[in-house]
């Protein structure tokens, strides 16, 4: 009982601090952006095992890590269509490693709240004029 108190504590206290870095006009880093995923994953899925956590923790760190090379090489060619070849090929190795580690109940509740996340970020590129990338 005790862990889960303080493991709510600490995804409380995490998603106060990643609301807090986000920057001016609602627009997050992608570091923030995977943070704000891993605690939303916290809190729908609520029997992960210590070792599941420890094992998700990693693959969201290295998930952030890369998605931050990623855009600062894109940033420098201005390749859009690259970042987004890029940017499908780590979310299918991050839903890969999710689906390794996760049961099949927690997998489907992942499935879902990715897919949302998805369709939402396609609705707001879809409000780009052509040609416009990211800021």
């Amino acid at each position: 009982m005790n862990k889960k108190i303080y493991l709510y504590l600490i995804m409380t206290m995490s998603l106060f601090y990643v609301e807090s870095q986000a920057q001016p006009g609602g627009r997050m880093s992608p570091e923030d952006r995977v943070m704000r995923e891993k605690q939303n994953l916290y809190s729908k899925i609520d029997d992960l095992s210590d070792d599941q956590t420890m094992i998700i923790d990693g693959i969201y760190d290295e998930y952030a890590q890369s998605i931050k090379e990623s855009f600062e090489e894109i940033r420098k060619n201005r390749n859009w269509e690259e970042m987004r070849a890029k940017m499908e090929a780590l979310n299918e190795e991050k839903d890969g490693l999710m689906f390794d580690i996760l049961s099949q109940e927690q997998y489907v509740i992942y499935e879902e709240m990715t897919t949302a996340q998805r369709e939402r970020m396609k609705e707001r590129q879809g409000n780009r004029k052509p040609g416009e990338g990211a800021q």
